[in-house]
């Protein structure tokens, strides 16, 4: 069905000849491979690949060419849930007599210039927990002490508080990290669980779709064109709900998706030869040295079924599966919110309407987030939705690994995939409905 090659500079050899074939009943006499069914519209209907596949174009320019019409004329795809539907194709003549389920391609994101800011609703009143963690041979003595320093710029009646913490009995010159992460390996089946599903914007924090720009004189010089990060200073809504990621493994970027529930790379993971896992912590809008909502540790991680080790170089399926739930030991998503999640179409290839978060080492040294905005992405030809890999030419480097790709629906941001790796000529990220899946099952077990 395709045409011959031709090209000078090429020496052309077929290898085989793989013919397209068609399955119905035995009761049906349908064979449209016969000239006499040319130029004339049957009533036959056709069950055929998904839109964009290969084998569905050829075998649809076949017909064309001999100008052969379906009356109707069906493709197998799946929706948000996963589940499995026929929908009516818009090339399709109405049939009013037939109950057909008519699903279009999922929404497209929203630009930012359509999304509203909005101030603080209310006062916050919750408590910020920062981790120390001790060895010491009996239980520590803990004293607190508490210096009023100097008044915060640009806020009023605000000051800065230094927290002193005066501990006895410690284990000197002996390291103490958090608690290794229990392992909930998921294999997620197309139906999705149902949990929370809606990103949550607290009212203690304003909501800014664009983060607020850094003055002047904190501006990184050392960055040129065309890169096109910008380091930024925000903790309102949605850029608290971003943090830092730090485990053995090194430091990387996660983002909020529940109440104690963190998103990132799975390739930020330490596992040990024994196949447990090693400590994680998270400090939302970090920067600098800054913990404005203090800090949390991982108590358990719901990983996908490919098991993805960094250490040994990472294969195409790794890539497609670079993502992993963390639940945190507090609830730090009341204090931050959350994002939504969400299902990532191939429609959506090449549209620069999603925002990439990370903190990279070559800015500030992992310790700033950079925002970049008007990205495009592109889902991989040969990846189903159910896990893809998703291309795009975002600027990267090491540290943003983990870092959302986000869009906005109904005015609420929502993750679509977490940056995987830079390759040679683009960028990858890691997503699709096995990652909103995993999300689920964690907000499930863990609401």
């Amino acid at each position: 069905m395709l045409p011959q090659l031709q090209d000078s500079d090429l020496t052309v050899h077929s290898l085989l000849d793989e013919p397209i074939v068609l399955v119905g009943s035995p009761d049906c006499s349908l064979n449209i491979l016969d000239k006499s069914y040319e130029n004339q519209k049957i009533s036959e209907c056709l069950i055929v690949n998904e839109k964009g596949c290969s084998y569905r174009t050829m075998f649809e320019e076949y017909l064309g060419e001999r100008g052969i019409v379906p009356s109707l004329h069906y493709a197998l795809l799946f929706t948000n849930c996963r589940k499995l539907v026929l929908k009516e194709s818009k090339s399709m003549s109405n049939n009013k007599n037939k109950e057909v389920k008519n699903l279009e391609d999922p929404p497209n994101p929203q630009s930012i210039e359509e999304i509203q800011s909005r101030d603080k609703l209310s006062e916050p009143n919750l408590p910020i927990e920062l981790i120390v963690m001790l060895a010491g041979e009996s239980k520590p003595q803990v004293e607190v002490d508490l210096v009023k320093t100097e008044e915060i710029n640009d806020t009023k009646d605000t000051f800065q508080y230094e927290v002193k913490l005066s501990i006895q009995n410690p284990a000197l010159g002996v390291h103490a990290f958090p608690p290794p992460m229990q392992i909930e390996k998921f294999i997620p089946k197309r139906e999705l669980m149902v949990g929370q599903t809606d990103a949550y914007i607290p009212d203690h924090l304003p909501f800014r779709p664009v983060p607020c720009s850094l003055p002047k004189e904190l501006h990184v010089r050392t960055v040129f064109p065309p890169d096109d990060r910008k380091v930024f200073q925000d903790t309102a809504y949605p850029w608290s709900t971003i943090g830092r990621v730090e485990t053995p493994n090194g430091k990387g970027t996660g983002v909020m998706v529940g109440p104690r529930h963190l998103l990132t790379a799975a390739h930020m993971i330490k596992w040990k030869s024994d196949g447990t896992t090693d400590w994680l912590t998270f400090a939302p809008a970090l920067y600098d040295t800054s913990k404005p909502f203090g800090e949390s540790f991982a108590t358990k991680v719901y990983v996908p079924e490919v098991i993805v080790d960094p250490n040994d170089g990472m294969t195409d399926d790794e890539y497609k599966h670079d993502y992993v739930v963390v639940v945190l030991n507090t609830r730090i998503g009341d204090k931050t919110g959350w994002m939504n999640h969400k299902i990532y179409s191939k429609s959506w290839n090449d549209q620069p309407n999603f925002i990439h978060v990370g903190y990279p080492w070559d800015l500030a040294g992992n310790y700033r987030p950079t925002y970049q905005k008007d990205i495009a992405l592109k889902g991989s030809f040969w990846d189903s939705e159910d896990h893809i890999r998703i291309f795009h030419k975002a600027d990267t480097y090491k540290g943003q690994s983990g870092g959302p790709f986000f869009g906005y629906w109904d005015s609420k941001p929502h993750v679509v995939a977490v940056q995987s790796a830079g390759l040679s000529d683009e960028n990858v990220a890691s997503g699709g409905a096995h990652m909103v899946n995993l999300i689920q099952r964690a907000l499930v077990d863990y609401p």
